[in-house]
């Protein structure tokens, strides 16, 4: 049974323990910035564009894309995709709701057989609603 009439006693050691104590563990809940998600977001649709995964690749497109746009209609828009070899998210620097990609594209030359050559893209991430989505024109 709890008694209201108990009373905890701390010194100033036991209460400068309890704050680093506290103040550590919060430094070991990383909270994830605007970079480190749009670098995941980005490389997660590289990747499904790899891996000829469309459909994935299209919900990381602006929910105004795809409000007017459907999985079918985007393949065209991406359809140059199929000639990669690998892709990687270079960098990624944002401002308050937006942020700039860079990509390394590795893909094949068919006029040339089976050469290789290598491109970096630049591609525009917009946040909307608290998610990051890739922009493209409409």
């Amino acid at each position: 049974m709890f008694h209201n009439n108990v009373k905890l006693k701390c010194s100033p050691l036991c209460g400068s323990m309890v704050f680093f104590a506290v103040l550590s563990g919060c430094s070991l809940l990383e909270v994830k910035g605007s970079e480190d998600v749009v670098r995941e977001r980005a490389q997660e649709r590289v990747d499904a564009l790899l891996n000829k995964d469309l459909k994935k690749a299209y919900e990381y497109a602006t929910p105004a894309l795809r409000g007017i746009e459907t999985v079918e209609q985007y393949h065209a828009r991406v359809a140059g995709a199929a000639l990669w070899t690998r892709g990687k998210v270079l960098d990624v620097s944002c401002a308050e709701n937006s942020c700039d990609v860079k990509l390394s594209i590795g893909y094949k030359i068919l006029r040339f057989g089976l050469a290789e050559s290598e491109r970096v893209f630049e591609e525009k991430w917009l946040k909307v609603d608290g998610q990051w989505w890739l922009y493209h024109k409409i």
